[in-house]
């Protein structure tokens, strides 16, 4: 019977016969001639393609020009050079048939096939969970600080190895091969450690010039003091029990809130003419909810009985000159027009931002109701917008951007200037593009230890040579095997990794002027201010710099940080809903803000938020990508404040958007019928009954596309919601 021809026995094909060959290279004439089935006539340009674009073979001096070469040599990737267990989508069945089930036969028949896939299927599941659950014993016994600096270590003793060769070797197919390798492995060290974990440059830098050879700085013990400052947790994985007191209090005498913003992106083009059919004028409205939940001993006010705060809930509120906020619920066409689409998109994501930055700020200053105990934020506590050449930017883009930073500015006064408890303001990251946890984890199983599985084979043997999915599942699957019982105030969480607003701004690679980190940020500023205003010359106009107020960027640079994890509040399983990504804002700037015993208090302080408000699965902000990363989770569990906050600003944000669209073709058709016209048009009549018409049957709309990051220039950095 000849050998199926889908797509992924082709690309298993092609594998196994490159690595039949010597050193596992070959070309697409060898891969014809030995991986063809004599029964019927294939090619294998398609499964080729597919494997380059997975990173699971590269052609050696690869050329674009001239990608059907027969005689070009192709080679498997090294084990050390393919990505991992959580990048990209991952079949079950082409890892399993690989890895495990190509011993079975289960037949050639109906039966036979369907068992062999299922069977492959679950051989996959029982390995993951098998290395996974042991993993997760280890992680329980890992200090955090020392398994990150041997990762490290390990990164670093990577490349120096292959820069060596690399600054020795000769032009051709080898010294190419080498310069990947080696600018793979610097990648990592830049996303991992200085993006990632915020270690500067000097004590951490591997160099990779376009001319000359490769070098890597390295200080450990530069790298291992600032690891003790910025990582926190007795363990990778830390199991907490909240006493009894903990619990009554979080169930009786706690305060949440939870806010969400709603983007809804709609286009307002009236088409009554032929010639603008290929306009299009996009409207994107933005509004804000929060959602209450009281302990049962709190007395409710009368505002309390009302869990459920709004903005904006009627168009009325439109009316009249905008103000502050107003007038980021609406950006209209005439910013496209203006800015252009790609700023029109970055802009209507900041001023959604600014809407729920607004529902933070009321939510913790509320008037009539109780100081919240813990604000849960919808999204990642740091601004979408967040680098200098963002807030120094000019135009509407510039000015939303400032207002932006702000306003989280204003969030940080707020918090920190009180004389009374201060509400534990702590972000919920459903999906996100920073990989830590999950990069340590795959080289942890990979390089990291020397245990062996149950069966006694190497903990990382068998395990898929497939992409690292980004933290969120990575640790879904990790931490759900701790099981979940709220009931009995017991938590898994991972440990607390310090991410401070001057990292993701892009400081780790700047030098004040001593030629050491930046430590004395309105210094820093201030001499960049200085030398500015040097070189500005009579009647030119004054550099953004110089123009703008510095001091909320300078302010959030000096003071602002988060403490990132993830905590389980999942059963126990591998296809489990995916955990969202905890952040807790910290000001850097109080003597004992960065102490370890307050960490882990406001910890605690965020699962007693958790069993008060409870968590709920949220399907509505499941991202494709997610999806097809994590297999079967198909939701992501949210605290039920996020969720409600979430509901109450979708119904209200299009009901809402209904209204503005009525209102502004209403203050259309008014305004026509009441001038006297002076052109030959349609009569008031006919032309008020095709507005409506047109409002009854819109055009499907054209609207510009939010991509899934709004910095282009940084990979590392969290999806929008």
């Amino acid at each position: 019977m000849p050998k199926s021809s889908s797509a992924y026995d082709k690309e298993d094909r092609v594998l196994k016969a490159l690595r039949s060959l010597p050193g596992s290279t070959g070309t697409i004439a060898d891969i014809h001639r030995m991986a063809a089935d004599g029964t019927v006539v294939e090619t294998f340009y398609r499964p080729i393609r597919r494997l380059l674009e997975k990173k699971l073979i590269h052609k050696v001096g690869f050329d674009y020009r001239r990608n059907a070469d027969l005689y070009g040599p192709i080679e498997v990737q090294s084990a050390a050079g393919q990505l991992s267990l959580f990048d990209v989508e991952v079949d079950r069945e082409q890892v399993a048939s690989e890895k495990f089930a190509d011993s079975l036969n289960f037949g050639e028949d109906i039966v036979g096939q369907n068992a062999a896939y299922t069977a492959r299927s679950f051989l996959y599941e029982e390995n993951r969970r098998s290395v996974l659950t042991k993993v997760f014993e280890l992680w329980r016994k890992e200090d955090p600080r020392e398994l990150i600096l041997r990762y490290i270590d390990w990164l670093v003793e990577q490349f120096r190895q292959v820069s060596e060769r690399y600054n020795v070797a000769f032009a051709g197919a080898d010294k190419d091969k080498l310069r990947r390798n080696a600018d793979r492995i610097a990648n990592d060290i830049l996303e991992f450690a200085n993006r990632g974990l915020g270690i500067h440059y000097s004590p951490l830098r591997a160099e990779t010039p376009l001319r000359g050879i490769y070098t890597v700085t390295y200080d450990r013990d530069a790298v291992r003091l600032h690891l003790e400052h910025m990582v926190f947790g007795e363990h990778m994985i830390d199991e907490i029990q909240l006493t009894p007191q903990q619990m009554d209090e979080a169930k009786n005498d706690m305060v949440v809130v939870g806010t969400d913003s709603s983007m809804h992106i709609g286009e307002i083009n009236m088409g009554l003419s032929s010639y603008a059919e290929d306009e299009h004028m996009p409207l994107t409205v933005n509004n804000g909810a929060a959602f209450w939940n009281y302990g049962k001993h709190i007395v409710l006010s009368a505002a309390d009985k009302n869990p459920r705060d709004m903005l904006p809930w009627d168009a009325k509120q439109m009316e009249g000159p905008p103000n502050e906020y107003t007038k980021y619920m609406i950006v209209g066409p005439e910013v496209l027009e203006n800015e252009g689409e790609d700023k029109y998109v970055r802009i209507a994501v900041s001023a959604s931002e600014i809407v729920q930055r607004h529902m933070d700020e009321q939510s913790i200053k509320h008037p009539s109701r109780r100081i919240p105990d813990i604000v849960f934020h919808d999204g990642r506590i740091y601004p979408m917008e967040h680098k200098l050449n963002n807030y120094l930017a000019s135009g509407e883009y510039g000015n939303t951007v400032r207002s932006a930073i702000r306003h989280f500015y204003n969030i940080l006064v707020q918090i920190t200037g009180r004389k009374r408890k201060s509400p534990l303001y702590t972000g919920v990251v459903k999906s996100t593009e920073l990989k830590i946890f999950s990069r340590l984890l795959d080289w942890y199983i990979r390089y990291g230890t020397t245990e062996s599985r149950p069966d006694g084979h190497r903990l990382g043997e068998g395990w898929p040579e497939t992409p690292p999915f980004p933290d969120t599942s990575a640790m879904t699957y990790l931490l759900s095997l701790g099981g979940y019982k709220p009931e009995t105030g017991v938590f898994f969480t991972t440990c607390q990794i310090q991410r401070n607003f001057s990292t993701l701004a892009g400081y780790y690679q700047y030098y004040s002027k001593d030629g050491k980190p930046i430590t004395d940020w309105e210094g820093y500023f201030q001499e960049m201010r200085r030398r500015y205003a040097e070189i500005q010359m009579p009647g030119d106009p004054l550099p953004p710099i110089l123009e703008y107020d510095m001091a909320p960027f300078v302010e959030l640079c000096d003071r602002a940080g988060v403490l990132m994890f993830f905590i389980n509040h999942t059963q126990n399983s591998t296809d489990a809903p995916r955990l969202p990504r905890y952040e807790i804002f910290c000001d850097m700037s109080e003597p004992d803000g960065m102490d370890p015993v307050r960490v882990r208090r406001q910890v605690e302080r965020v699962l007693q938020g958790l069993m008060l408000s409870g968590v709920q699965a949220d399907k509505d902000h499941n991202l494709a990508a997610s999806i097809a990363a994590s297999g079967k989770q198909d939701a992501i569990m949210i605290p039920n404040v996020l969720y409600e906050a979430h509901e109450t600003a979708k119904v209200v944000g299009k009901d809402f958007e209904a209204q503005f669209r009525a209102a502004v073709f209403s203050r259309i058709i008014q305004t026509l019928k009441a001038q006297p016209s002076q052109l030959d048009i349609i009569p008031a009549s006919r032309h008020t009954q095709r507005v409506f018409g047109l409002l009854e049957s819109p055009r499907s709309p054209r609207v510009p596309e939010i991509p899934t990051s709004v910095d282009r220039d940084v990979s590392d950095e969290d999806v929008p919601k």
